[in-house]
Order: C-alpha cells, then sequence, then structure tokens
C-alpha cells in the first residue's frame, strides 16, 4: 500500500473546511478533484474516513485518528521547506523607477 502525500493534504483540507465547496476554494481545485482524491485515499487504505452529510463532511472515527499524523507530517515538510528556503529571513521591496 502507498500513500500519496497529495491525498493526505487534500484529507486535512478537507477535515477542516468541512465541506468540499471550500476545500476545493482552498486548494484552488473544482470539488470534484477533492472528492476524487479523498476516494483514492479511502481505497488505498480501505476505510471510510469521512461520513457524507447534508450539511458536510464529518470525521470517521478513523478519520479522527488519521488527523494528527497527518498533522505532524504537515509540520514536518513546513520545517523542511523553510530551511531550505533562501529567503527566508530576508525581505524584499519592489518599487518603480
Amino acid at each position: 500500500m502507498k500513500v500519496d502525500w497529495d491525498h493526505l493534504r487534500f484529507f486535512l483540507v478537507l477535515a477542516r473546511a468541512k465541506t468540499l465547496t471550500n476545500a476545493a476554494r482552498l486548494m484552488e481545485v473544482e470539488h470534484s478533484t477533492v472528492a476524487r482524491r479523498i476516494q483514492a485515499l479511502e481505497n488505498t487504505l480501505g476505510t471510510q474516513l469521512f461520513k457524507r452529510e447534508a450539511k458536510g463532511y464529518e470525521l470517521t472515527a478513523e478519520g479522527l485518528a488519521l488527523v494528527p499524523r497527518v498533522e505532524q507530517m504537515e509540520q514536518s515538510f513546513i520545517q523542511i521547506d523553510k530551511r531550505h528556503d533562501p529567503l527566508q529571513g530576508r525581505v524584499r521591496i519592489g518599487a518603480p523607477e
């Protein structure tokens, strides 16, 4: 089983946003893309992560258990990304002549 990090990112955004529309807006994609990514992740893991409700998406027990682990991954990625940012700590100002 190989889990796709991008699917996990979509999972985390949907867990926080609660609706496909809000998650899609945050990810700057169509809502169908969010739904496809979640379905692919659920298929890979062999479990349902969300309950589809009229008011939005609610995490299942399995989804709730997954959130902190994915949040740890997200924080690790942010730390790695910050360390390798050549502009970190610098301010760049642009002005017309």
